[in-house]
């Protein structure tokens, strides 16, 4: 039920989030997209509002069919808090492959306060971080 209010509430902010994300990373390197991911304060964090954005992004990506869908989630996810006023770091990390078809696994994933913003709990230590992006100037 909260996807689908989710979904009816924001899903036509998540696609054109998602677009734009795809957009920027075919186009520019991710540190200069990272850091256009300006800050533009409104006033007190929302975070419930980025729990319904962030469920209607993975509805959205569900529904498409994505098969990597974390780099432009959390793109999308990092300006739509930025937007609210929240400042995620954006984290790229790598894990061993539970198969040997690939030898690493990689993911894209928010942090606040060093602990995952809007991802499982336990993706830190799933992950080895390789490259982070802290929040820029505002």
């Amino acid at each position: 039920m909260k996807t689908l209010l989710a979904r009816l509430v924001w899903g036509r902010r998540a696609r054109t989030a998602l677009a734009a994300a795809r957009a920027d990373l075919a186009t520019t390197p991710l540190d200069v997209v990272v850091a256009g991911a300006h800050r533009v304060p409104l006033g007190r964090p929302a975070p419930r509002t980025l729990r319904g954005f962030a469920r209607a992004l993975r509805a959205v990506l569900e529904a498409e069919g994505e098969p990597r869908p974390c780099l432009p989630r959390a793109l999308a996810l990092l300006r739509e808090a930025r937007r609210r006023g929240v400042e995620p770091t954006l984290v790229l990390g790598v894990a061993r492959a539970p198969d040997a078809s690939r030898p690493v696994v990689a993911h894209a994933w928010l942090e606040a306060g060093g602990a995952p913003f809007l991802e499982v709990p336990t993706t830190r230590a799933a992950y080895t971080p390789v490259a982070t992006f802290p929040p820029g100037p505002a």
